[in-house]
C-alpha cells in the first residue's frame, strides 16, 4: 500500500467523505486536543518542580555571579594614591606612579594572567569620613570606578561596606605626631581638651584612639577638636603650624616631611588585617588575587619586590623591607 493510499484512508477526502468520515475526523481532532492538552500539564508540572535562578544586576556589572568578570578581556582597575613614600609615588622624571604596589600589582597579575590597569585618584573617593563621624566608603569605589583601592588595611568599620584579599604587606601602627622638639609639652598619654589632626579615611582615625581609652586619658575626643585633612602635608603642617596640638596617624606616612617627630607608643588595634585590595562585598576580585599572590609568596619573586624597596625606591622615605613585606 503506498502512502498516498493511506492518507486517503484516515482523512477521507471530501469526493468520499460521508457523516461516518466526518465522525472519524472529528475523533481525530478530540484526541490530539487531549494529548496535546495532556503534553501541556505535564511540563507546566516539571517546570514547577525546578527552581528558578535569580540574576541580581548591579550598576556596571552583569550579574553578582562574576560571569563578566571571568572574561579573559576584562581589564582590572586598581585606584592607587601618592603617599610620597616607597610604597606609591609619582616619579618626577617619567610622570609615571611607582613603588612597592605598582611592583606587587604588576606582578600578581603577570601571575594570574590578568589585565590590569592603575588609576590614580583620592584617597577620599575610596573611603572618607567626616570629623567624629562614622566614616564611609568612598564615592570612586562605591560606584565602582574601579574593581578594588590598593594597599587599604582591613579595618572593622571597613569591613562593614567592603571586603577585602589577603594582606599583601604588614600594617602599620598608629602613633602622634608634634612639632619637633615637642614646644608645648604634649603628652600622648592625656590628650583632654587637645586638638588632634587626623587623615581622612585612615585607619588611624579618632575611632582607633577611642579604642585606646585604657592608655590615653581623654581618648573619646570631642568632636570640636577633631580636624580632617585631606593629604599627609596638611596635616603636617597643621601640626607645624599649631592649627593642632598633635597629629595621629600611621607610623609610615609622615616620614616624608620634616619638622615632626613622633611622641608615645605606637598602637596596633588600629586595624586586623595589612594592607590588601580592598574590594566592593559584589566582586570576585579575591577569587583570582588570592591565589595568584599565594603563588607569588612560593617564588623569589615576592623577595625581589620587597628588595627593591630599599635597591630602588631607596631615595623614597618609608618602612623599610622589615615593617613592609610579610
Amino acid at each position: 500500500m503506498m502512502d498516498g493510499d493511506l492518507t486517503a484512508e484516515i482523512l477521507p477526502t471530501s469526493k468520499n467523505q460521508g457523516a461516518g468520515g466526518r465522525s472519524g475526523l472529528i475523533l481525530v481532532v478530540i484526541v490530539t486536543s487531549c494529548i496535546i492538552s495532556l503534553l501541556a500539564l505535564v511540563l507546566s508540572a516539571v517546570s514547577l518542580s525546578n527552581k528558578g535562578t535569580t540574576n541580581i544586576n548591579v550598576p556596571g556589572k552583569v550579574s553578582n555571579s562574576g560571569s563578566d568578570d571571568s572574561s579573559s578581556d576584562k581589564i582590572w582597575t586598581f585606584a592607587i594614591g601618592h603617599d610620597g613614600t616607597n610604597l606609591e609615588y609619582i616619579d618626577e622624571i617619567s610622570g609615571t606612579l611607582r613603588g612597592f604596589h605598582v611592583d606587587l600589582v604588576n606582578a600578581v597579575c603577570e601571575i594570574a594572567n590578568k589585565n590590569c590597569v592603575l588609576m590614580w585618584d583620592l584617597y577620599t573617593n575610596c573611603w572618607e569620613s567626616n570629623a567624629g563621624g562614622l566614616p564611609r566608603g568612598g564615592k570612586g569605589l562605591m560606584n565602582s570606578w574601579y574593581d578594588a583601592c590598593t594597599g587599604w588595611f582591613g579595618t572593622y568599620e571597613r569591613s562593614r561596606t567592603f571586603q577585602f584579599t589577603d594582606a599583601f604587606r604588614k600594617g602599620f601602627n598608629g602613633i602622634f605626631y608634634v612639632k619637633s622638639s615637642n614646644p608645648n609639652s604634649f603628652d600622648p598619654t592625656n590628650i583632654s581638651g587637645k586638638k588632634i589632626g587626623f587623615l581622612d579615611g585612615d585607619a588611624t582615625d579618632e575611632h582607633c584612639v577611642a579604642r585606646n581609652s585604657d592608655r590615653i586619658t581623654g581618648a573619646n575626643i570631642l568632636p570640636k577638636n577633631i580636624r580632617h585633612y585631606v593629604t599627609p602635608m596638611q596635616l603636617s603642617q597643621a601640626v607645624i603650624s599649631g592649627e593642632v596640638d598633635a597629629g595621629f596617624t600611621n607610623s609610615n606616612i609622615l616620614s616624608a616631611f620634616t619638622g615632626l617627630d613622633k611622641i608615645g607608643d605606637e598602637y596596633s588595634n588600629c586595624f586586623y588585617k595589612g594592607g590588601a585590595m580592598m574590594m566592593r562585598k559584589d566582586s570576585s576580585l579575591a577569587s583570582w588575587w588570592n591565589p595568584a599572590f599565594a603563588r607569588l609568596q612560593e617564588t623569589t619573586k615576592y623577595k625581589d619586590i620587597c628588595d627593591k624597596v630599599a635597591e630602588v625606591h631607596g631615595d623614597r622615605p618609608g618602612g623599610d623591607v622589615s615593617v613592609i613585606c610579610l
